[in-house]
């Protein structure tokens, strides 16, 4: 289990709480800045992690879908990473799966990308909703 040995070295560079276990979806949890809470599984190989961006909205207007879906068109607005909604509608996550076995480096140069869009994102989202 490579991701395993990859979020053990991440937390301790940072100085994050390692998860001992999966939660009942199999997912690891860490929490990190500002209350964001990342959700990582292992895929066997590599990984897909994902994190809340903001609340559904109930009505979403045209230009906001327009909005998401500009950024999802080939990745070039999340870098590879893609804005969806959870299973309940209810949320707006960023996910980036890695089908591929990676060191570290390459691990923590995804993982870096995906916050930057991750941060971003959630303030153009509110943005757009507020």
């Amino acid at each position: 289990m490579l991701l395993k040995h990859l979020l053990t070295e991440l937390c301790s560079e940072f100085t994050l709480p390692l998860p001992q276990e999966v939660n009942k979806e199999g997912y690891y949890e860490i929490p990190c800045m500002e209350g964001t809470l990342l959700l990582f599984k292992d895929l066997n190989p590599g990984f897909t992690c994902k994190s809340l961006l903001s609340p559904a909205p109930e009505k979403p207007s045209e230009d906001f879908l327009i909005l998401l879906m500009h950024a999802n068109f080939l990745g070039q607005g999340t870098n590879g990473a893609a804005i969806a909604m959870d299973d309940s509608l209810k949320h707006i996550l960023l996910i980036l799966s890695v089908p591929e076995e990676l060191n570290y480096r390459l691990f923590k140069e995804h993982l870096e990308n995906f916050m930057n869009h991750l941060d971003y994102w959630k303030k153009r989202i509110s943005k757009e909703l507020h």
